[in-house]
Order: structure tokens, then C-alpha cells, then sequence
């Protein structure tokens, strides 16, 4: 936790667009081997997904995101290239 006594709660993100509405620090991320089977065992763990996985073909990588139990967002990441077909 970075915050001390007191501090205001942040309400948690709705969606992914909802998330740009924020200054300051945006989000993490963490390179996996498969970005859809770890979105799948997040869900399956009652994890809140944001933003469902996709492909961002200028940048050849395939993301999602999700919100930890604080409101904080993540994001998972691996290169399209590495994606199982």
C-alpha cells in the first residue's frame, strides 16, 4: 500500500476506457507466455478483467487487463509471435 492513514479510497475501473480518465501511475506489466490462458485462469480465480485479451498489431503484442483487489490495473503481455495458433 502506498498510501497512508486516512487516504480516500479510488474507485475501482469499469472498463478499460473508464482507466484514461486518471492522472498518475497507469498501470504494470507482466510479459507471460499466453496471454489468454492466463486472462482464463484470472477468471477462473474471481479476478476482474478490464479489458479482455487483444492483439495491438503495430506494437506486435497481445494484452489484457485486470484490476488487483485494491483497484490497481495490470496488464499481461506477450508478443503475437509467440502466440499458439
Amino acid at each position: 500500500m502506498l498510501a497512508g492513514p486516512g487516504a480516500a479510497e479510488r474507485s475501482p475501473y469499469k472498463d478499460w476506457h473508464d482507466s484514461l480518465k486518471f492522472s498518475g501511475w497507469h498501470h504494470l506489466g507482466i510479459r507471460v507466455d499466453d496471454v489468454d490462458a492466463t486472462v482464463d485462469e484470472l477468471k477462473r480465480r474471481g479476478v476482474k478483467i478490464v479489458s479482455e485479451p487483444h492483439d495491438v498489431e503495430v506494437l506486435r503484442l497481445r494484452l489484457a487487463f485486470f484490476a488487483d483487489p485494491w483497484g490497481n490495473l495490470l496488464e499481461v503481455i506477450a508478443p503475437i509471435s509467440a502466440r499458439i495458433k
